[in-house]
């Protein structure tokens, strides 16, 4: 197929996802002070957003309180076919979690895809992608001294199953999500040093500055969307102490797009 054929067609998709998506989200019920941003419908996400071409594949919808799910439909449909929706699991952490089932096709086009949760009361969005292989990673470690310390240090192990994440690749990219309150935010970050045990197995590391655990504010944006009256506003953004401690997440993605499973924890400071 010639080259600009192939490219006609890949921005055909794309057209035919933001119109879709657009219209859908247009259709949900806005009430007072909900926010329809994927982190704000009570914290769904996708664990791991990942499914393989190619391959039966799970993602785990988690939540803390995440109502009975009735379907659960694809944008674009394409290539991807939802199996089973299977009973809610309690993590240990209390969390609540969906397994859902896929199939998707070897040919199947890949990157950014939407699930629609539907529930009795709601529709939910997801963002997941179509990959080529898993990542997994364990071991989170955490270490930052108090709140005075000037960078956090962050590892965990990770198992790549096609092996193309590599110590000299500027590709390769940490997710982190920050959680001080109500307040976070998500950079991708390049590791500070990966270092190898064999072709597909490793450790990342990396080094978090002062400025990414400081306390942020709420901009007036979000308090728009938060239903916040404009009188209210001014006494509402202003800094929120993180002293008690931050939840931290990661997640590790390798120049492709294929993300792996995400690990937690809460930081306490001394």
């Amino acid at each position: 197929m010639p080259c600009n054929q192939c490219f006609r067609i890949t921005f055909s998709l794309l057209l035919i996802l933001f119109a879709v998506t657009s219209a859908l989200s247009a259709q949900l019920p806005q009430q007072a002070g909900q926010i329809l941003r994927q982190e704000s419908e009570s914290e769904i996400e996708a664990d791991p957003p990942l499914v393989i071409r190619g391959r039966s594949s799970t993602i785990y919808f988690v939540a803390k309180s995440l109502p009975a799910i009735k379907s659960v439909k694809i944008i674009p449909p394409v290539g991807i076919k939802v199996v089973e929706i299977k009973s809610a699991e309690t993590r240990p952490d209390g969390r609540q979690a969906v397994p859902v089932v896929f199939v998707t096709e070897a040919e199947a086009w890949g990157g950014l895809r939407v699930a629609m949760l539907e529930t009795e009361t709601r529709t939910y969005r997801v963002d997941i992608r179509i990959g080529t292989h898993p990542i997994t990673i364990s071991n989170l470690k955490f270490a930052m001294a108090s709140p005075a310390a000037e960078q956090a240090e962050v590892s965990f192990n990770f198992t790549d199953e096609a092996g193309d994440i590599k110590p000299n690749d500027d590709s390769t990219r940490v997710q982190v999500m920050l959680m001080c309150d109500m307040w976070g935010r998500s950079p991708g970050l390049k590791p500070t040093k990966i270092v190898m045990s064999d072709e597909r197995n490793g450790t990342v590391y990396l080094t978090l500055p002062k400025d990414q655990l400081q306390s942020g504010e709420l901009s007036i944006t979000e308090l728009k969307e938060m239903g916040v009256k404009p009188a209210e506003r001014q006494a509402k953004q202003k800094p929120m102490s993180i002293q008690a401690g931050c939840q931290v997440s990661v997640a590790l993605q390798d120049r492709d797009g294929n993300e792996s499973n995400r690990l937690k924890t809460v930081v306490r400071f001394k």
